[in-house]
C-alpha cells in the first residue's frame, strides 16, 4: 500500500517508473480528508493549462475526477451531482483509465454505454499515440485533497 498524508490542500500524481506499463485502474481507501478529488489527468496538457488559482483534479481542463466532498463527478470543469455519501473508510475504485467509477463496490458513473448507471461522455482521453510538444500524452492518476488516504490497489497495462 502507498499512502498520502498532507496537512495542506495539494494535488498529487501516481506514475510508474523503470518500465513502459501504464496504470489502467486503481483503488483508494479514504481516511479523514477534506475536499478530496480522485481522478485522472492528461499529464502534459493538464500542467501547461493550469489556471492561476489552481483548482483540483476534474475542475481543470484535461482532467476528470470523483468529487468526494460534493458527492458527484467532475469532467473537465463540469460537475454532475450523483448524490453520493463518501466518508472516511469509503473505497473509491476507478477502472479503465477513468471510464468506470465505483464507490464501496457500487458502480456510480461510467462512460461505458452498456453499464446500468449514470453516464458521461468521455472526451478526455486522447487518441493513442497523440503527441504534444514532442511527448506522447500520458493519462495518469491524480488526487487533490487534504488529509490522509491510501492507494490500496494499482492495475497495470499488459506488457
Amino acid at each position: 500500500d502507498c499512502f498520502v498524508k498532507s496537512s495542506e490542500w495539494s494535488t498529487f500524481t501516481c506514475q510508474t517508473q523503470g518500465h513502459k506499463r501504464e496504470i489502467t485502474s486503481f483503488e483508494v481507501v479514504l481516511g479523514n480528508v477534506e475536499r478530496m478529488q480522485i481522478g485522472w489527468i492528461n499529464e502534459s496538457r493538464y500542467v501547461e493549462n493550469l489556471s492561476d488559482d489552481h483548482n483540483g483534479v476534474g475542475e481543470e481542463e484535461n482532467s476528470l475526477a470523483l468529487d468526494c466532498c460534493r458527492g458527484g463527478f467532475l469532467n473537465q470543469g463540469e460537475f454532475t451531482k450523483l448524490g453520493l455519501s463518501i466518508q472516511a473508510g469509503s473505497v473509491i475504485r476507478c477502472e479503465q483509465k477513468g471510464h468506470r467509477w465505483l464507490v464501496d463496490g457500487k458502480l456510480v458513473v461510467s462512460s461505458v454505454a452498456s453499464d446500468d448507471t449514470t453516464h458521461f461522455e468521455n472526451k478526455f482521453l486522447p487518441p493513442t499515440g497523440h503527441v504534444n510538444n514532442g511527448e506522447e500524452d500520458k493519462i495518469i492518476p491524480s488526487f487533490s485533497g487534504k488529509g490522509h488516504w491510501t492507494l490500496s490497489q494499482i492495475v497495470l497495462s499488459c506488457p
